[in-house]
């Protein structure tokens, strides 16, 4: 027998992928979701989507030049409703760029999750490549438990 290791099979592959996009979905969650944001959410209840929606109508340009477009916002009418917002990715921008655009959204919450939650998706896809998939888009809901989806797609 040899004493060389077998090549990884490819469910083997698959699994040590699945557990790696696992723990780096659940750290863009830790880091980015602030509690502050979530605890103003629960209070302001109905009204929190109004300023949510308030804000992301004020702070459009800031938004597409953070390398994603603005695809669709979807309002959930439940209670506490609810606001998802999906993010076509259109181009790489760089660290500076990035910078400049958390400093210019330094005094509005919202805006500052949504870019942070982008960017930690932009990280995570480079750091992650799942064979010849690529970054299409990322999901956002805003409610009481936020959450976040990457969508990959064949390129």
């Amino acid at each position: 027998m040899s004493t060389e290791e077998k090549p990884a099979t490819i469910i083997e592959q698959v699994k040590e992928t699945v557990t790696v996009v696992t723990e780096k979905i659940t750290e863009i969650k830790e880091t980015i979701i602030d509690e502050e944001i979530i605890s103003e959410y629960k209070l302001l209840g109905s009204d929190a989507a109004e300023k949510i929606l308030s804000q992301l109508n004020e702070s459009a340009a800031l938004i597409s030049q953070s390398g994603f477009i603005m695809k669709n916002i979807s309002i959930g009418m439940g209670i506490p409703p609810s606001i998802g917002i999906t993010f076509n990715y259109s181009n790489e921008i760089s660290d500076s760029e990035k910078e400049s655009l958390l400093t210019q959204s330094e005094d509005k919450k919202i805006l500052t999750l949504i870019l942070k939650a982008l960017f930690k998706a932009t990280d995570m896809y480079k750091k992650v490549k799942i064979g010849n998939y690529k970054l299409d888009n990322v999901k956002i809901a805003i409610g009481i438990i936020p959450d976040i989806s990457i969508n990959l797609v064949t390129e």
